[in-house]
């Protein structure tokens, strides 16, 4: 199959089948699944010249960060506030697990809300 018509069919059917899944890139991070992106940001790169899973990756990071930070904020419990801010700070700087599976996960309603705020963001 030549290269223009593997651009012309398949790309525009990737960033389908992806679009609805983006609101997941939380849970993806959390499986291990992320680690593939690695290899879809280098082929992009290589064929199409930018990447746009850099933008989206970002935006979940940014994302588990304000979750992580909101339920800081709220809480009162000293414990809680202790885990929260260097979570949402490791979060903001790329380090999403501590946010996930000690603050957001554990509550469940910020993980919801963020997932929420993702679907919006890229779909709307």
């Amino acid at each position: 199959m030549s290269f223009l018509l593997q651009q012309k069919l398949f790309l525009p059917l990737l960033w389908f089948s992806r679009s609805d899944s983006w609101g997941y890139s939380p849970t993806d991070c959390g499986t291990g699944v992320h680690h593939i992106f690695n290899l879809l940001e280098a082929q992009l790169i290589a064929n199409e010249g930018k990447d746009a899973f850099n933008a989206i990756i970002t935006a979940a990071m940014t994302a588990q960060a304000g979750a992580t930070l909101a339920v800081g904020v709220k809480t009162k419990s000293k414990k809680l506030k202790a885990l929260a801010f260097p979570a949402a700070l490791s979060a903001g700087l790329g380090i999403t697990e501590p946010a996930i599976f000690g603050v957001n996960l554990r509550y469940g309603k910020p993980y919801l809300c963020l997932v929420l705020q993702l679907v919006l963001l890229v779909v709307g």
